[in-house]
Parts: C-alpha cells; structure tokens; sequence
C-alpha cells in the first residue's frame, strides 16, 4: 500500500533522502523510491527488497509519514511515530488528525487538505491543476503542534508536515459516491502524503 503511493509520487520524498554526492555514485528514480547507484558496478547500494528495508528507509527520512484524505482522517502513518509522539499506530488509523494537534493549528491543516488553496484566481477547477506547470500548487508545507505522550516532552511537539496532495485509492465506493455533489474535484478524492519531521 505505502509502496504505490510513493511509486506514484517520485519526487516528493526526493529532499528527504540522505545524500552524499561523490563521484562514485548517483540518484535513480526508477521505479520511484531514489535509490544510490554505484557507477562501476551498476549495482544498487540499497536493495528495497531487503529484510527491514521499511525500517532503514524511515530512520533515513528522519521522520513518520503520515497520509490524510480530504477530512483530515489518518489513512495511514508509519509505525514508527511511535518514536517521535509515543502513539500506537493501531491507535490513531481512521482517527481525526484534529484530535491530536493543538485547537489553534488546526485550521492551518484544515486549509492545506483544499486542492485550492493558495491557488491563481484563473485556476477554477481541479484539473487546471493536474498538469505539469500546476502540479507545483499541489505541494504543501505546514508546521503544528502535535499532541506528544513521551515523558520527556511538554504535552506538544512542533513539527513540519511536508508534502504533497495525490489522489488516494481504495477507499469504499460509497465514500467516493457520497460526495460527487459536494467535491468540485468530482470522485476523484485527493489526499495529504506527507513527511513528518521535528522543527
């Protein structure tokens, strides 16, 4: 499931990956996760089929990734914000973002999930966006303050949510057809794929 989202969206974790440029090595794209190319050899310095590749792969963003539908509903988080905020993953999938982060933050979230937001007045519908010079009005950058469970903290924590909206699939056909009349972006629903990182 995480591998299709990204495999569709090959540029937006690009900045997060750890990089040391040499001239013994470069960044592929193939198949949309980046990965280290050896020049002589032409092998891959990391094999994303690996045992615990996730789990490497996400200590190298140095931070959770976190996807949220139109609502803001978690449709999916890593398991390991665990070790940044102390929840549970099972605890908070399917549960509203807005719960977790503080009261004055959230409508700050809540205009980052609109594929309209910050958008050229001759932009008026959605697909006016999805081309190669709107993609661009599709990424998003927004710091909160997330409700944090770790003995070492305040209560909250600042982090950078950094993304990108993306069209979310799988959901049930009666989510999808329930709101065709509401959605200027028709059944078509975009979704938040973001990296959350401490400020």
């Amino acid at each position: 499931c995480l591998h299709r989202y990204i495999s569709n969206f090959p540029f937006a974790f690009a900045h997060s990956y750890p990089f040391i440029p040499t001239s013994d090595a470069t960044i592929s794209y193939g198949g949309g996760i980046p990965t280290a190319i050896h020049h002589c050899s032409g092998q891959s310095l990391i094999d994303p089929n690996e045992y615990d590749f996730e789990s490497m792969a996400l200590k190298a963003l140095g931070g959770f990734i976190l996807i949220l539908n139109e609502n803001g509903d978690i449709y999916y988080v890593s398991e390991n914000i665990e070790t940044y905020l102390g929840f549970h993953q099972s605890d908070i999938l399917h549960q509203s973002l807005f719960e977790m982060i503080h009261s004055e933050d959230r409508e700050d979230i809540r205009l980052q999930l609109a594929w309209n937001y910050n958008v050229p007045l001759h932009i008026t519908c959605l697909q006016d966006i999805l081309t190669p010079n709107g993609m661009p009005y599709l990424e998003r950058n927004v710091n909160a303050r997330f409700r944090c469970l770790l003995d070492n903290t305040c209560g909250f924590l600042r982090i950078d949510v950094r993304g990108k909206l993306m069209s979310l699939h799988g959901l049930p056909n009666s989510y999808v057809l329930n709101r065709i009349e509401n959605h200027s972006s028709g059944n078509m629903v975009l979704g938040l794929v973001a990296v959350c990182r401490y400020t």
